[in-house]
C-alpha cells in the first residue's frame, strides 16, 4: 500500500536525518577550535573591509582630480548639490560627501533614506547652519536650522577627523565623530591637498559599517564587535553591540572598551589573537594587518558561542545532507497525511484486489451478510435520498441484536459490484476518508460513539477496480434500538436479523422475551 510505504519511508528518513544531525554535531564539536575560528573570521572580515575601502579611496581620488581643476565654491547651490549627488549615486557604499577649504568654506551632502540633505557655509566658526532636504530631482522638500557648536580646526584638536598634514595627499581613515551634527558614529575617509592656486582643500566621504558585508555571513547584529587602528594608533570603532544610551566608546563596562583594553594589554600587536571575558562570557579577538593607507589593522571580536555557531557554515556537505533529508522527511510526512485524503481513483490504484471480500460476496446474503447498493444515493431517483441512510442503521442494529454480521455497501441484491463512486460524488470532498467520516458521524448520531467504536469496524476493499464499504458488526451485549423520525415524531424501533433480511419486531412482549433470552 502506498500509504504504508510512505509511512515506512518517512520513519526511515527521519531516523537517518536524526543520525546525520547527531553526527554533524559531533563533527562540529571535534573540529571546532575558537582560536582558529576567530583567525578565519578576522581574515574574511578584513578582506571585506579592504574591498570596500579600496573602492572608497578610488572614489576619493576621482573627486580630488575633478575638484583640483574645478572652482567648486563658485557654483550655485543647485550645481553644488548636483555635483555631490552625482558622486553619491555613483557609489552606493557612500553615505555622505563633504568638501572643505581651510579658509572655512564647506559644502555637505548626505543620504537620508530616499532623499538627500545638504548644507553649506563660509564661516570657520560654525554656530548655526541651514539644512535643505531635496529629492533626486532636486525638488526642495524641507529646510531647518541646526546649531553645530564646533570649530573647523584641522591641526590642533586630536580627535578631529581632518588632522593630517595638507602635504600628505593620500586617503586617510578615521571616524565622523559628530562631524555632521549627529551622534551616530560612522566611518570617514578624507584626502587633503594643495591646489594649483595654493588653496588647501579637503574632501571627506563617509560610509556606514553596514556596507562591510563579510560579517553578515557569520554573525548576528549583537554577536560581534570591531574597530580599526589608524596610523596615529587610535582605535576607531567600526561596529558596537552595546545598545545603551551612554557613549559606548567611553563607558568603562562597554564591550568596545573591554575589547580594546584587552588588545592593548596583550601588546597591541598586529597581527595577533587574544581572548577575554565579558559579562561571564568568553570572547575572542583577532587583529589583522590590511593594505589601506591610514589604517594599521582591523580588530574583530566575537563571542566563543557565536564562533561555534558560525563554524557550522564550513560544513557545507553535512548541511546540504541535513536539509535534503529534512525536505524528504517533510514530503513523506505530508504524503502520509494526504494518504488518508486520496481521491477515489488514487485510492483504488493504491489498493490490491481483496480476495476475501470477493469470496464473501459469492456466498450471497445470509443471516450474517447483507448487501446495500449505496449509503444515500438513490439509483432510481439518481439523487441523494436520506431515507436510505436509515436502512443502513436498521441493518447494523439487526446484526448487533443477533449474532453480528457484515454489511457491504456498493453491492446490489444480485451481488453486482456498483462501488461507492455515486455516493462519494454527492459529498463536498470526494475521497474515501470523507466518506468514512460521513458514515461515522451519521452512525454516532443514531447510536452512540462508544457503541460504534466498540462494535463497528469499517474497511474499504477494492473489487473489480471499484471500492466498496465493508462494515463488520459484532454482537452487542445489550439491546440496540434505532430512533426513527417520521412526520416530526420520534420513535424507537427494534430490529433483528432473520435469515437474509432485517426484520422489525413491533410486539413489546416479543421484544421483552427476546431481550430476556438474548441478553
Amino acid at each position: 500500500m502506498i500509504i504504508f510505504k510512505s509511512k515506512l519511508l518517512f520513519i526511515i528518513s527521519l531516523i537517518i536525518t536524526i543520525g546525520v544531525i547527531i553526527g554533524f554535531s559531533i563533527t562540529i564539536m571535534d573540529d571546532f577550535f575558537p582560536d582558529s575560528a576567530i583567525q578565519k573570521r578576522g581574515e574574511i572580515y578584513s578582506e571585506s573591509f579592504v574591498k570596500v575601502a579600496q573602492h572608497v579611496e578610488e572614489d576619493l581620488i576621482s573627486l580630488k582630480n575633478i575638484l583640483d581643476t574645478t572652482a567648486f565654491f563658485d557654483y550655485s547651490i543647485d550645481d553644488q548639490i548636483k555635483f555631490l549627488m552625482r558622486h553619491l549615486q555613483g557609489n552606493n557604499e557612500l553615505q555622505g560627501i563633504m568638501v572643505i577649504t581651510h579658509s572655512g568654506r564647506f559644502s555637505t551632502l548626505l543620504r537620508d533614506k530616499k532623499t538627500f540633505i545638504y548644507t553649506t557655509d563660509s564661516a570657520s566658526n560654525i554656530d548655526n547652519v541651514t539644512w535643505y532636504r531635496v529629492n533626486t530631482e532636486l525638488k526642495l522638500l524641507n529646510t531647518w536650522d541646526m546649531v553645530l557648536g564646533y570649530r573647523f580646526n584641522f591641526f590642533s584638536e586630536k580627535e578631529a577627523i581632518l588632522l593630517q598634514s595638507p602635504q600628505f595627499e593620500q586617503a586617510q581613515w578615521n571616524s565622523t565623530n559628530n562631524l555632521f551634527g549627529s551622534s551616530q558614529i560612522n566611518l570617514a575617509s578624507h584626502i587633503t591637498w594643495k591646489k594649483k592656486d595654493d588653496e588647501i582643500l579637503t574632501c571627506v566621504v563617509t560610509l556606514s559599517e553596514e556596507n562591510i558585508g563579510g560579517h553578515k555571513r557569520f554573525f548576528g547584529q549583537n554577536d560581534y564587535q570591531s574597530f580599526f587602528v589608524n596610523i596615529e594608533n587610535q582605535c576607531i570603532p567600526l561596529h558596537i553591540t552595546d545598545l545603551i544610551s551612554v557613549d559606548t566608546t567611553k563607558a568603562s563596562d562597554a564591550l568596545y572598551i573591554v575589547a580594546k583594553n584587552s588588545w592593548e594589554v596583550t601588546g597591541e600587536k598586529i597581527p595577533s589573537t587574544y581572548s577575554f571575558n565579558y559579562k561571564n562570557e568568553f570572547w575572542w579577538g583577532q587583529a589583522v594587518s590590511i593594505p589601506i593607507d591610514g589604517i594599521e589593522g582591523i580588530v574583530l571580536n566575537a563571542s566563543q558561542k557565536s564562533l561555534y555557531y558560525s563554524s557550522i557554515t564550513e560544513h557545507v556537505i553535512e548541511l546540504v545532507l541535513i536539509i535534503l533529508f529534512i525536505v524528504i522527511s517533510v514530503i513523506l510526512y505530508l504524503r502520509t497525511k494526504r494518504g488518508a485524503h486520496l481521491s477515489l481513483e488514487d485510492f483504488i490504484k493504491s489498493q490490491g484486489h481483496d480476495k476475501h471480500a470477493i469470496e464473501l460476496i459469492k456466498e450471497g446474503e445470509s443471516s450474517h451478510l447483507e448487501f446495500k447498493s449505496s449509503f444515500h444515493y438513490d439509483y432510481h431517483l439518481q439523487t441523494v435520498n436520506k431515507d436510505l441512510e436509515s436502512v443502513i442503521a436498521k441493518s447494523i442494529a439487526a446484526f448487533s441484536n443477533a449474532k453480528g454480521g457484515t454489511l457491504l455497501i456498493g453491492i446490489d441484491d444480485d451481488a453486482n459490484v456498483l462501488g461507492l463512486e455515486n455516493d462519494i460524488n454527492t459529498l463536498k470532498r470526494k475521497d474515501i476518508d470523507f466518506f468514512e467520516n460521513t458514515i461515522r458521524m451519521y452512525l454516532n448520531k443514531i447510536f452512540t460513539v462508544s457503541f460504534i467504536t466498540q462494535n463497528v469496524r469499517i474497511k474499504f476493499p477494492v473489487i473489480e477496480q471499484k471500492a466498496i464499504c465493508r462494515i463488520d458488526i459484532t454482537a452487542s451485549h445489550e439491546p440496540v434500538f434505532v430512533e426513527i423520525v417520521k412526520n416530526s415524531r420520534k420513535s424507537e424501533r427494534f430490529y433483528l436479523r432473520s435469515g437474509n433480511t432485517s426484520q422489525e419486531i413491533t410486539s413489546l412482549s416479543e421484544i421483552n422475551d427476546y431481550v430476556k433470552d438474548r441478553f
